[in-house]
Parts: structure tokens; C-alpha cells; sequence
């Protein structure tokens, strides 16, 4: 807002976004739509509460569209552990071990192949394992009570998740909804929005986005 020529007073001019652009990057393979057939050992450090970039979201919108576009995510682990804690020798010695399996025993898929030991898991800030399983990283992304290690690891949102896009963020262009019918389908939970309808209409003048849509930008075809 504070780039209108008054400071706010008159809504900044919105930009719009180019959806043949967004079509070509889907058509070019640049989006993730949850197809992966490879083992996956995603790794990070908790950072949420850090002005950092590497949110721990990041992992579970992965595993959201793994589930979404090919039904399942077992092939995907989470680890998450604090600093100075180098969790990197420990995850190659691991995926090694996956691979070994994937080579030694060609019949099987990569689930197949992925030893039981490699699980879901939270390690401290110095490396030592807190807890495993199948369980430990459900919340609210799963729409499940927390597990063990998110209850530790509380994943921070980014602003499109508080405006209500999809936890998967798998929208470049959202569809658009008036405002009215913003405020009939909840959209703003139980802020009173009445005061401030007019003020809205000058900001968002086409409306505001409907998720429930899905992705304007995404072509039918994939």
C-alpha cells in the first residue's frame, strides 16, 4: 500500500499475473505435481522461528502433493533436527543404504526396497533422535492431532496459507469471488468485515480469491 501516490489513501495499482506464462511452466516440467517414483530423505533444520526462507511447510506441501497426484508419500521421509546439529552424514549413510536395496533387489519397488528402520523423525541440536514413526509429523496438514514431532517442530505459516490457499500452495492464479460472496462462504472467520466492505472493493475491485477453484493458471491437460 505505501506505493499508491498518497500513502495508502488510494489502493496501489494490482499487477496481474500472465497465465500462459504460468501454462508454460507447467508444460515445461517446472511444477511439482506430486509424481515421483525416487526415494526421497527430505532434511532441514528447524528454522520457523528464524527470518529465514526455509520453512519447515516446505515439506509437508511436498508430501501434500504427492498424495495429490499419485495417491500416496511413503517414499518420502521428513527429518528435522535444531543447529549446529549436521544432519548430512547421517542421510547420505541412510539413502545409501536405500539404494543399496534398490540395486541388490531390482524386483522390488522403491517402497519395497526402503528399510523399515527409515522412518519419519525429530532429532535435537545435537543430533540425538527423538523420536520415529509413521505418525510423528501428522497436524494440522493431515488434519490430525499433532504428532510427537510436530508438536516439537510447530511448522509457521507463510501469508497465503492465513489467507486460506491450499497447504499444498498449488496455486499460481486463484479464481475470484466477490466480496460478498467472500463473507457468505466464511472467508474471514469471525473478523466483523461490515466496516470495512467499501474500503475492500477499492483494494480488490475484480474480488478476492476463491481457492476452492484450484489454480486458474494450471492447464486442464495436466
Amino acid at each position: 500500500m505505501n506505493l499508491s501516490p498518497d500513502k495508502g489513501r488510494t489502493p496501489a495499482r494490482r499487477t496481474k499475473g500472465d497465465i500462459s506464462a504460468m501454462k508454460a511452466v507447467y508444460y515445461s516440467g517446472n511444477v511439482f505435481t506430486g509424481k515421483i517414483n525416487i526415494p526421497i530423505l527430505d532434511v532441514r533444520h528447524y528454522n520457523d522461528p528464524d527470518i529465514d526462507m526455509h520453512h519447515s511447510f516446505a515439506s509437508f506441501e511436498a508430501r501434500l502433493r504427492m498424495l495429490d497426484g499419485q495417491g500416496r508419500a511413503d517414499n518420502q521421509i521428513i527429518w528435522m533436527s535444531k543447529k549446529p546439529h549436521d544432519p548430512r552424514p547421517l542421510a547420505i549413510a541412510t539413502m545409501n543404504r536405500w539404494l543399496e536395496n534398490i540395486k541388490k533387489y531390482p524386483q522390488l519397488d522403491v517402497i519395497e526396497s526402503k528399510p523399515k528402520d527409515i522412518q519419519d523423525a525429530c532429532f535435537d541440536d545435537e543430533g540425538q533422535l527423538i523420536t520415529k514413526g509413521p505418525h510423528v509429523w501428522d497436524g494440522d496438514w493431515n488434519k490430525k492431532q499433532p504428532g510427537a514431532c510436530l508438536s516439537l517442530y510447530p511448522n509457521f505459516m507463510s501469508s497465503r496459507h492465513v489467507a486460506g490457499a491450499p497447504l499444498s500452495k498449488s496455486i499460481f492464479k486463484c479464481h475470484l469471488q466477490s466480496i460478498e460472496e467472500a463473507i457468505t462462504q466464511d472467508l474471514y472467520g469471525e473478523e466483523n468485515i461490515q466496516p470495512h466492505i467499501d474500503r475492500l472493493k477499492e483494494i480488490f475491485p475484480d474480488g478476492v480469491c476463491d481457492y476452492t477453484k484450484g489454480d486458474k493458471g494450471r492447464p486442464e491437460d495436466i
